[in-house]
């Protein structure tokens, strides 16, 4: 009797942790299979650019800042606001992973911000510069063929 009564307990509490885990997967899957099912966006001209906060917006925002905070100095401490670039670094990284950005997309927003990184740490201009490069040239890609 006491093993019937194990086993059934047994049996009802693998049942309930199996629909229950279940449920949360299915659920899982769901939202993947949404994000799977949006659209991905390789360029401008795949975003509603009357949107707040597009990707475009986002990298051409990043890239100014960056391109601005280099000119006229030449030394790393003579930058000014560099966490207002990483803040705006991080915003476009977020942006395209919200906007569900190309996976090129991210690959490309995330060697700049490789480098701001390693430029902060060992104080480097050289690797802003670098980071500066990659975003204006991401820039005139990504808006390519967008008229303002």
């Amino acid at each position: 009797m006491k093993k019937v009564l194990v086993t059934g307990f047994a049996s009802v509490v693998i049942a309930t942790a199996w629909f229950g885990i279940g449920g949360k997967n299915s659920e899982a899957l769901e939202s993947n299979n949404v994000k799977n099912n949006e659209e991905v966006v390789f360029t401008a001209l795949d975003e509603n650019l009357k949107d707040n906060g597009t990707i475009s917006d986002g990298i051409h925002n990043t890239s100014m800042i960056l391109n601005s905070s280099l000119e006229h100095v030449s030394s790393f401490s003579e930058i000014k606001g560099i966490e207002n670039i990483e803040k705006y670094m991080n915003g476009v990284i977020e942006l395209a992973e919200e906007r569900n950005a190309a996976q090129l997309i991210k690959d490309r927003l995330n060697q700049p911000n490789q480098l701001i990184q390693q430029a902060i740490s060992e104080q480097d201009i050289n690797k802003l510069h670098e980071a500066n490069k990659i975003l204006l040239d991401l820039d005139l890609e990504f808006n390519e063929g967008v008229s303002h």
